[in-house]
């Protein structure tokens, strides 16, 4: 086991950075979101020992110290960069050749990503080995006119609206609450000091590997925490218990919404229809479960939608015993699996009660955030 283990950085500077700097500037859901800002930080100034960078989300409505935050952390991360800025010249340079942090304080980043067709410049940052190709020299004829550039990198954003589900798996989402205090505004001058203690550590642990672990669980968002949890146990040992309460954090706040995804519902009603499965060929119908899905609904599905969605969903089609209707195979254990991807659980399993005491002064939840029912998939 390869540890480098620093006092300084394990019991100084990761302390100032989680009670000191971030609640300078703003409130946060909880104590352990200022942890999540120190992560990233670190993060930042070792990347190239990281193989995940999700994205750090700030919604809210206004006045609620998105932009503060984000900026409070681009100031002392390596090559931060906080801009408004979506041009695809501009973020490509940035990250591959300035292999900058970036940081977007948006309104509504989803129109911005679709407006400026960035999305493999944006979801191409949470993934190392994802590459962009443009066309720079269509003179030079087939694959020698292409140019690949490495997205990878730390980045964040604000908006004041949600994101779709696509974008939302490759974030960090944090809601931030109503606070009446007063915070000053970051100023690079100040956060200069800090900045350069990061940069500190940046060279002293430059050549440590970081501890290997396995992923606990299947799913991307393991893949998120793995790197965050691997740097916390070399790094940062004593702080490992709030990376695990802010990763249950995470996890039901991603369980609410994937809980209530079209996806979830669908095996949800595959689940409900268990009796209707035909003995001897565990062939549940297609069109018993449309009798069940389009009833009541003024948008109906119709035989070649619902398979070619529980196609995408992992189901094998089949057909009855007689052979003259389709359906699909009643998989249970993809079902089971499907319900924990989705975190379809009890309730008792699902509650994770995060104490008071713990919870940042003055929180509440934000209004509308923009989210039009009438647009939701199911």
């Amino acid at each position: 086991m390869n540890t480098c283990y620093c006092n300084y950085c394990d019991k100084e500077l990761y302390p100032f950075l989680v009670s000191d700097y971030f609640p300078t500037y703003s409130t946060l859901p909880t104590q352990y979101h200022y942890d999540y800002l120190a992560w990233v930080a670190f993060s930042s100034h070792i990347i190239e020992r990281f193989n995940y960078s999700p994205i750090l989300f700030l919604v809210s409505n206004t006045g609620r110290g998105k932009s503060p935050t984000l900026k409070a952390l681009a100031y002392i991360s390596r090559r931060g960069i906080y801009t408004e800025t979506f041009r695809e010249a501009n973020i490509i340079r940035w990250a591959n050749d300035y292999e900058a942090s970036l940081f977007f304080d948006v309104t509504n980043l989803a129109k911005k990503i679709d407006r400026n067709d960035a999305e493999d410049l944006i979801f191409g940052r949470a993934e190392r080995g994802v590459t962009t190709s443009r066309v720079l020299n269509p003179d030079k004829g087939a694959f020698n006119d292409m140019t690949d550039f490495n997205m990878f990198g730390i980045t964040g954003a604000t908006s004041n609206r949600d994101i779709d589900q696509i974008t939302s798996e490759r974030c960090f989402t944090v809601h931030m609450p109503l606070s009446t205090k007063i915070f000053p505004y970051p100023q690079k001058e100040t956060s200069l000091p800090v900045k350069e203690k990061l940069t500190a550590f940046r060279m002293a642990h430059f050549n440590t590997s970081l501890i290997e672990m396995k992923k606990e669980r299947f799913g991307k968002l393991e893949d998120y925490f793995l790197d965050y949890h691997r740097m916390i146990k070399t790094f940062f040992p004593s702080h490992e218990e709030a990376f695990l309460k802010f990763k249950e954090i995470m996890k039901e706040d991603r369980g609410e919404r994937t809980a209530n995804s079209f996806e979830a519902k669908m095996v949800l009603l595959i689940e409900s229809l268990e009796d209707k499965v035909e003995d001897g060929s565990l062939c549940l119908l297609y069109e018993d479960i449309l009798a069940e899905y389009n009833l009541d609904k003024e948008k109906k599905l119709n035989g070649a939608a619902i398979s070619s969605i529980f196609r995408k969903m992992g189901f094998t089609p089949r057909r009855n015993k007689a052979g003259n209707k389709r359906g699909l195979f009643f998989d249970k254990d993809l079902i089971n699996n499907l319900k924990e991807l989705n975190s379809i659980e009890s309730e008792n399993d699902r509650a994770v009660s995060i104490p008071l005491s713990e919870r940042t002064e003055e929180s509440e939840v934000s209004e509308d955030l923009g989210i039009d029912p009438d647009k939701l998939p199911f």
